[in-house]
């Protein structure tokens, strides 16, 4: 299974994972910039592992910036000179963890799934209740009602994690069943 973090894609990061948008090394940066750091220090990206300096910092202005960097700007990065925001971007992208954004991810799956078997029941069993088991379902489901949309945008934001199965086609699916038991195996 592949798990990418903050993915880019053709809309601003800033955007697309609103998470990145409240963090302050982040605030200042353009989407071209945004990309340059995710490529470069983002541990799910492509580029992350290159040992070879020049060869990713190169890869990394090629998928953000193509062809519009300055050929002076563009000559002090290949010596790894960047700005200081981008520095300061670059030291905050890389504290980002996958495997606990996943874990967090599918745990806040887990929970809406539980919360909504607990508040799903018949309409005959409710009637069936005796009064106390009727007013703390009540108060249960008052509860979850309060939680939902503190959930809800957990799920919205999903961590900025996305998560799938290579395939030859590039389009990345959501786990299939034998992904998600491989996972509990794994402690993922």
């Amino acid at each position: 299974m592949e798990v990418k973090l903050f993915e880019p894609n053709n809309r601003n990061l800033s955007i697309e994972y609103p998470e990145l948008a409240g963090i302050s090394e982040f605030a200042e940066l353009n989407t071209s910039d945004l990309k340059f750091v995710w490529y470069y220090s983002n541990r799910t990206s492509p580029h992350y592992s290159d040992n070879n300096q020049t060869r990713k910092i190169s890869k990394c202005i090629r998928e953000s910036y193509g062809n519009s960097l300055d050929e002076d700007v563009k000559a002090k990065f290949l010596s790894s000179n960047f700005p200081h925001k981008l520095k300061q971007a670059m030291k905050r992208m890389e504290t980002f963890n996958p495997s606990l954004r996943l874990k967090a991810k599918l745990s806040v799956e887990r929970i809406f799934d539980n919360l909504q078997r607990l508040v799903d029941i018949e309409e005959g069993d409710l009637e069936d209740m005796e009064l106390n088991n009727k007013k703390d379902y009540v108060a249960l489901a008052i509860k979850i009602s309060e939680s939902l949309p503190s959930i809800v945008r957990q799920l919205e934001e999903g961590f900025g994690v996305t998560y799938g199965t290579k395939s030859n086609t590039g389009n990345n699916k959501g786990p299939s069943l034998m992904d998600k038991l491989h996972m509990e195996e794994l402690d993922i």
